[in-house]
């Protein structure tokens, strides 16, 4: 990608997830900011913004109870 299509995006991570992301672009030969743009293309070709904390409100429609339970039997 060209330098001239992206934007600078400042992020802080904790230390864990840093040391994860160092471990995995030293062992595929890639920058960390490589490593993060393909963990979030894959996050979101894998449909990862469809449910979750980043879902679209969804009004739930109440469900009827399935006939014949809660019945007393004779």
């Amino acid at each position: 990608m060209s330098d001239d299509r992206m934007t600078p995006t400042p992020v802080r991570f904790p230390a864990d997830l840093t040391a994860r992301i160092d471990a995995i672009s030293k062992s595929m030969a890639l920058s960390h900011a490589a490593v993060m743009r393909l963990a979030i293309n894959q996050w979101f070709e894998a449909g990862g913004d469809k449910t979750g904390p980043f879902a679209l409100a969804k009004k739930s429609a109440k469900k009827e109870a399935p006939k014949g339970r809660g019945k007393q039997g004779k």
